[in-house]
C-alpha cells in the first residue's frame, strides 16, 4: 500500500480522537507515527494506521476514517459493515478483489486465515509471507473470474485461495453492502505446501 505519513499536528489530533482513558499511555506524539492510505473501494474513507515505536515489538492499530470519526478494525467484520452502512462503498469488477483482500486481512474468520493467491504456485511460499505481501490488497489473481449477478447485484469471484491451511479454488460472493461469503469449490494440487 502507498502510505502517506501524517504531520505532527494531524498525528496529535488522531491520537486524541482514538484514545480512551484506558489507552492514554499506548500512544504519544513523541514515539508514535500516524499514516493513511487510500482504499479503491471507498469514496469517503481512508485506512489509518497508528504505530507506537517505543514498544517492543512495535504496536499498531488500524482504523477506517473519514478524517473525523475513527472506526477501529478489531478483527471482526462489524467495523467494515459499519463503514459500508455509512456509505461510500463502491464495488465494481475492478474494486471487488482489493475489497476481498482487505476484508480477509482485517477479519478473523472461524476457518482461519484466507489469502487470495496471485497464482496457485504461490501457495508453496505461504510460510515466508511478510507483512508487505499480506497487505498487498491490489494483488489480482492471474486466473480470477469475476461475474456480476444481475438479479442480486452480487459480485462473484472465482480464484485460488489459501483457506483453512489448504490450497483451494473458491467462489467468493460479495453482496452490494459488502457482505462476504466463501464457498470452497475444489482442492488444488498442494506441492510445496508445508
Amino acid at each position: 500500500m502507498d502510505w502517506h505519513r501524517l504531520d505532527r499536528e494531524k498525528t496529535i489530533g488522531m491520537i486524541n480522537s482514538v484514545k480512551s482513558a484506558a489507552e492514554a499511555l499506548l500512544f504519544s506524539p513523541v514515539s508514535s507515527e500516524a499514516k493513511c492510505t487510500r482504499l479503491p473501494f471507498y469514496d469517503r474513507f481512508l485506512l489509518y494506521r497508528l504505530t507506537n515505536y517505543s514498544s517492543l515489538p512495535t504496536f499498531s492499530m488500524d482504523f477506517i476514517s473519514d478524517g473525523e470519526k475513527f472506526i477501529y478494525l478489531d478483527g471482526s467484520d462489524a467495523p467494515i459493515h459499519t463503514v459500508n452502512q455509512i456509505g461510500g462503498l463502491t464495488l465494481t469488477p475492478d474494486t471487488v478483489i482489493p475489497y476481498l483482500n482487505f476484508y480477509f486481512l482485517n477479519v478473523r474468520l472461524p476457518e482461519g486465515e484466507v489469502i487470495i493467491l496471485k497464482a496457485p504456485e504461490e501457495a508453496g511460499e505461504i510460510g515466508v509471507y511478510d507483512d508487505e505481501r499480506r497487505e498487498d490488497i491490489l494483488l489480482i489473481p492471474e486466473c480470477a473470474k469475476i461475474e456480476k449477478d444481475e438479479e442480486t447485484g452480487d459480485l462473484k469471484v472465482t480464484a485460488p485461495i489459501y483457506y483453512d491451511g489448504v490450497l483451494m479454488e473458491a467462489l467468493m460472493t460479495v453482496g452490494a453492502e459488502g457482505g462476504v461469503m466463501v464457498q470452497p469449490q475444489k482442492m488444488m494440487a498442494q506441492e510445496g505446501l508445508q
